[in-house]
């Protein structure tokens, strides 16, 4: 498909670009449009984004997101390497993010807590399940995942606080 199509950009999870780093040596130069992956979803192993500069001609970009915002945060293409397998991406135009210890305080660079997410693309709720809305009055939505925030304003997600 890319070698019939030659599209320069895709999205997709990790895996499916798992999936393309252990194909590509098979398909030489028939990948060779793709300039930009953006991978989400989960972490990119770094043996992933080196097999990949290897393989491809694309620039790996790490994303995070989720349903209820799109995508929040998104390495650059002019990132080094390592940082789309070291970091989930810095804050998007449009949205504001922040981590926060148990007791709501900023947490410190680099220390686990809470992500809080708003902006643009937040959602206005949930189709008849108003409680679940988890937006407090200056409009932060409480993400259910932890995450650290280096010194750059690159975060990380490191765990879920929510189940559901």
């Amino acid at each position: 498909m890319i070698a019939a199509e030659k599209p320069a950009f895709t999205m997709a999870s990790t895996p499916f670009l798992a999936d393309l780093v252990k194909t590509a040596p098979k398909h030489e130069g028939e990948l060779d449009s793709l300039r930009i992956f953006v991978s989400a979803g989960a972490p990119i192993p770094t043996a992933v984004v080196e097999q990949a500069s290897n393989t491809l001609q694309a620039k790996i970009v790490s994303a995070w997101g989720m349903t209820e915002n799109g995508a929040v945060t998104m390495t650059c293409p002019e990132d080094p390497a390592e940082r789309a397998s070291q970091s989930d991406g810095k804050v998007l135009p449009w949205m504001e993010i922040k981590v926060t210890d148990f007791k709501g305080n900023a947490a410190p660079v680099g220390e686990e807590g809470n992500l809080l997410v708003r902006g643009a693309s937040l959602f206005v709720g949930y189709l008849k399940r108003p409680e679940l809305y988890g937006v407090d009055q200056e409009g932060w939505f409480s993400t259910g995942d932890l995450a650290r925030m280096d010194k750059d304003g690159y975060i990380r997600i490191t765990g879920r606080t929510k189940t559901w």
